[in-house]
């Protein structure tokens, strides 16, 4: 999983340490196949700030 590691040291760098803490830091990878990655949020906030901040960058 040292893709997604290297996306949130990214991540890290860009939003800041308390950000990255809050929002980032909490999520747990499920599972991944060749395509996806499967993560799981604490709960409905941390979610929702990820798809509407961090999803569109994982687009790209």
């Amino acid at each position: 999983m040292r893709e997604w590691e290297t996306f949130l040291a990214k991540l890290k760098e860009d939003y800041g340490e308390e950000v990255f803490q809050k929002w980032l830091h909490p999520l747990t990878v499920e599972r991944f196949d060749a395509r996806n990655l499967y993560l799981k949020a604490e709960d409905p906030f941390q979610a929702k700030w990820f798809e509407e901040h961090i999803r569109p960058r994982l687009k790209r």
